[in-house]
């Protein structure tokens, strides 16, 4: 927690969730205080306005990101469950739980987050060249924001005809790739 309040507080923008603070004594755990955004997420949006602006949200969520990345953070698990809508239907990115700053020590996370939005570098396996495995960059974010686009634009259902995880795993190759032969993010 105490390294979602450092990134998250850091950050002011209109596609950034606002952050209010810590609540103590409610619950067993602190709880960290934003504003309730009765829409939800991206995808729960769309589900209830499916006319909505989808290019817009799109448009709103990268903005928000390059926001991040130009203040050197990485958000690490860009997916459309993490992109909630406010009142006036704009995009806002939320949850940086697995944020981090960039060279900054204790913010070296290894590869976590949700797997069908992940680039395929962070499937690289630990061993004795890379012990640590693999970490999110600003091209792990930009990879998972060109999923969020396509699922939020309605592209991949549309395409393939199943949800992102689906055709996440279904592309997956049955054995894995050398380095130099994966493409970058």
């Amino acid at each position: 927690m105490e390294r979602e309040v450092q990134v998250w507080s850091q950050v002011k923008h209109p596609n950034l969730l606002p952050f209010f603070g810590i609540c103590k004594g409610l619950a067993q755990w602190p709880v960290l205080v934003s504003p309730f955004y009765e829409f939800g997420h991206v995808g729960e949006y769309l589900k209830k306005f499916p006319e909505a602006d989808r290019q817009a949200l799109t448009v709103g969520a990268a903005t928000g990101l390059a926001y991040l990345h130009s203040r050197e953070m990485i958000h690490g698990d860009l997916k459309v469950q993490n992109v909630l809508v406010d009142a006036s239907g704009r995009a806002v990115i939320c949850d940086f739980g697995l944020s981090k700053i960039i060279d900054q020590s204790g913010y070296t996370t290894s590869c976590v987050g949700t797997v069908a939005y992940m680039a395929p570098e962070l499937f690289t396996v630990l061993d004795n060249d890379n012990p640590r495995g693999a970490r999110t960059t600003k091209a792990t974010d930009v990879y998972s924001f060109g999923l969020l686009g396509l699922e939020a634009t309605d592209f991949l259902r549309t395409l393939l005809d199943g949800d992102s995880s689906t055709v996440f795993f279904r592309s997956m190759p049955r054995s894995g790739l050398n380095e130099d032969q994966r493409p970058p993010s």
